[in-house]
């Protein structure tokens, strides 16, 4: 199953990308105002009338006529889950998709943006997302770009306007996939370090305020996958987690909090490890490197 999943989710890619490109284009880039409008009254419509009307829309504007097998989720999950997945809601999903011999949803299928809108057809068409579209994408009443702009991010991504980077960090579902699998990898290449609840919550870090909080993660996703490639290093990226979870526990005066902090903390590990190999420098070195470039980072931040 898992195999064949992969190969059809490639085929779709393929013979579908063009579509998707083209569709997303329409809605948030046409240059006739008047034309664009009317594209995303068309889409939010389609949102408000219910399942079936969304998932015909997005069938026909994909030219989505089979679906590749998708997995399903570990229950159904209520508009609130679905729109920003608490913590366990993440590590049950992960625990779903990833307890098998071969893992249900591949890294390949999980960086493909068409994966997760058909996926969320999927689960739409199957009543695990419940039938209050509107909840599940967009939430509170906005202006029919920015209601087109959230939908279309929660769905899958938004590559259009955000770039790639877009299924890593706007789509609720992806981002849990993501995150999941970037903390198994740090725990993997900490070598005893760091168990996966740890990772996993120093990824998933909220505010001061109690509340979710994207902040952290969007800069991890940015600096590692668009900006500083040199972090996507596992070991690097493992001795990264590993620092950020110590930090959270133990109230480190050097906190990293602010997108600015992060792109300077991040940078400064870039540049203290440009002349090693990862894989020649100890743990204990690497640690050290983590902690100098969370330092000045702190200490450089003012605002």
């Amino acid at each position: 199953m898992n195999v064949e999943l992969q190969y059809q989710t490639f085929e779709l890619q393929d013979k579908n990308g063009q579509f998707f490109s083209e569709w997303q284009h329409r809605l948030i880039k046409s240059a006739d105002e008047d034309e664009k409008k009317a594209h995303q009254r068309e889409f939010i419509d389609a949102i408000d009338e219910g399942p079936l009307s969304l998932t015909s829309y997005l069938k026909k504007e994909l030219r989505l006529d089979t679906l590749p097998q998708i997995p399903s989720l570990h229950r159904p999950l209520s508009a609130g889950e679905a729109f920003t997945p608490p913590d366990y809601v993440e590590i049950e999903l992960w625990k779903h998709w990833n307890n098998t011999d071969l893992p249900l949803i591949f890294p390949r299928e999980a960086s493909l943006p068409i994966f997760w809108y058909g996926a969320y057809i999927t689960w739409i068409e199957t009543e695990q997302l419940g039938e209050n579209l509107r909840a599940t994408l967009i939430t509170s009443k906005k202006s029919l770009d920015a209601e087109t702009r959230t939908a279309l991010r929660n769905l899958g991504g938004l590559p259009e306007a955000r770039g790639n980077v877009s299924v890593f960090s706007d789509c609720p579902l992806a981002r849990a996939w993501w995150r999941c699998y970037i903390a198994e990898d740090a725990v993997n290449y900490s070598t005893g370090r760091l168990n996966f609840t740890q990772a996993h919550s120093a990824l998933y870090k909220k505010s001061s305020r109690g509340e979710y909080s994207n902040d952290r993660w969007e800069s991890f996703v940015l600096n590692s996958l668009r900006r500083i490639t040199s972090l996507c290093d596992s070991r690097v990226r493992a001795a990264i987690v590993a620092y950020l979870a110590t930090q959270d526990s133990s109230n480190s005066k050097a906190s990293i909090s602010t997108d600015k902090q992060y792109s300077s903390f991040a940078k400064g590990v870039a540049r203290r490890i440009r002349s090693f190999s990862p894989q020649l420098l100890s743990w204990e070195s690497l640690q050290e490197i983590i902690e100098e470039s969370a330092e000045s980072a702190s200490e450089s931040d003012t605002d």
